[in-house]
This record gives C-alpha cells, sequence and structure tokens, in this order.
C-alpha cells in the first residue's frame, strides 16, 4: 500500500472514515481535522496521527486499551489541537 499511494496528497480531506490497519493512508491527509475508526482498536491509527496529523480536532471509536494511553496519551495530548474531543 506504501508505493501505491506513493507521495499523494490529499490536503482537501478533513473527516476521513478507516480501520486501523488503513493508518499509512493518514499520511495522505495531513489537513484532516475528523478521524473515525472503524475497525480495529485504533491504537496503529494514533501513531499516525501523532506523526503526521496535527490539526486533529475529533476522534471518534477508538477502544483504546489502558496500556497503550498510559504509554502514549502525552504524545497523543500534544498533537491533538486545542479543545479537541475524543468520542
Amino acid at each position: 500500500m506504501i508505493v501505491a499511494l506513493g507521495s499523494l496528497r490529499l490536503p482537501s480531506v478533513h473527516t476521513i472514515r478507516l480501520p486501523t490497519n488503513a493508518h499509512r493512508v493518514l499520511r495522505c491527509c495531513p489537513e484532516v481535522r475528523r478521524i473515525i475508526c472503524i475497525g480495529g482498536d485504533g491504537g496503529k491509527l494514533l501513531i499516525a496521527i501523532t506523526k503526521v496529523c496535527k490539526n486533529v480536532e475529533v476522534l471518534k471509536g477508538f477502544e483504546l486499551h489502558e496500556k497503550y494511553m498510559k504509554r502514549n496519551l502525552y504524545s497523543l495530548m500534544s498533537t491533538l489541537s486545542f479543545g479537541a474531543h475524543i468520542i
């Protein structure tokens, strides 16, 4: 999938719905503001968000385990926009 996406950029995408295993798609959408997880726990999506998506305001459908949250909460919160919502 990495080869297929290549250097594709979709800056006009502001809302995206995708399963956890499609986390590489987020590299193409740096301006996304609303991310809805439709399959899996969302762990891989959160890792991608902290690396690429700096304007996220809403996360929905994530089922995160306590172990993940303890380890990665700080990097996630520093990435999300001020006033962001995790639904």
